[in-house]
């Protein structure tokens, strides 16, 4: 499986953002630098709509999720 990752600025400190080719798999705060551009499509949507969060744009985020742990955790 290949795992693709982007670092964003964003107003709370940088992100770095980890899909695989289907899903994302994490949105993590991280010391280091913004990275350069990603050309993966689900990257892509995340941080444009991370961004537009930020902006007071969007309320509600439509990504591809693959949530992982107990039942009670994904409920949660």
């Amino acid at each position: 499986m290949t795992i693709h990752t982007i670092v964003i600025d964003s107003p709370i400190g940088n992100l770095k953002l980890t899909s695989d080719s289907t899903q994302l798999l994490s949105v993590q705060f991280v010391e280091e630098e913004a990275s350069i551009e990603t050309d993966h499509p689900i990257l892509i949507r995340a941080k444009e709509q991370i961004l537009e969060f930020f902006k007071g744009d969007r309320r509600a985020f439509d990504l591809p999720l693959k949530i992982e742990g107990t039942e009670f955790q994904k409920e949660v």
